[in-house]
């Protein structure tokens, strides 16, 4: 059997030949593109391949909640099956340190949670195969904030110097340990109105006693609990 598919490209790439001339330029119509040498080729050879290569997203991290303190890798397979195989591949991953940021990623890349936006996270793969079938696979989790993660979140901007005066880390502080007494007590309410201040506090020293960039994102956790009624 496999004799037979050898012939059978041989003859391919023999008529193929018997397009040029001897200079090298196109003879008539018998000429064969390289492309289309390829596609006869792999026909030849029993590979029939019109579809992309396959990306498999694996839990963890994907389809499930993580927190904002939470570490955790990026996991993820690509195969081709009985296609041409598996060219390349690339993946970004979206939300990372602002709203719109995305970094380049890899499977078995960590994901360190406190840098990325919540809600709804995903790492994109991008698959080609040998003959140029090509696709973009999203894989998603979602990320939210607590108060304990908040405090974590909190602690590690300061170790890190990203809230250089104290007085603004104190504050801040203080109203993360009243969000956590109200939500400890059930009292969602009052638990929302402590993350207003520690939000009217973010926007008031953003860029002064504590970072922008961390600011903004701490904001966005401290607006998404308010928003999901958590």
């Amino acid at each position: 059997m496999r004799t037979s598919k050898t012939t059978d490209a041989q003859l391919i790439w023999s008529r193929s030949l018997r397009g040029f001339r001897g200079d090298g330029e196109r003879a008539g119509p018998a000429a064969v593109g390289l492309d289309d040498l390829v596609d006869l080729l792999l026909d030849a050879d029993g590979v029939s391949d019109g579809a992309a290569p396959v990306v498999t997203c694996e839990n963890p991290p994907f389809n499930r909640v993580w927190d904002t303190d939470d570490m955790t890798t990026v996991q993820f397979s690509v195969s081709d099956g009985s296609g041409s195989g598996v060219l390349s591949q690339s993946a970004i991953i979206n939300k990372f340190e602002t709203a719109t940021g995305t970094r380049a990623t890899f499977d078995g890349d960590a994901i360190d949670m406190y840098l990325h936006y919540p809600d709804t996270v995903t790492v994109t793969v991008t698959a080609e195969d040998f003959v140029g079938n090509s696709g973009d696979t999203p894989c998603n989790f979602e990320l939210e904030a607590t108060p304990d993660s908040l405090l974590n979140n909190l602690a590690r901007a300061q170790a890190e110097g990203d809230v250089p005066n104290p007085d603004v880390y104190n504050g801040l502080l203080d109203k993360l340990h009243q969000v956590k007494k109200q939500h400890n007590k059930g009292k969602h309410a009052t638990e929302w109105n402590a993350l207003g201040a520690f939000i009217d506090q973010l926007e008031g020293q953003r860029g002064k006693g504590i970072d922008l960039i961390v600011a903004n994102r701490f904001i966005a956790y401290a607006e998404e609990i308010i928003a999901e009624g958590r």
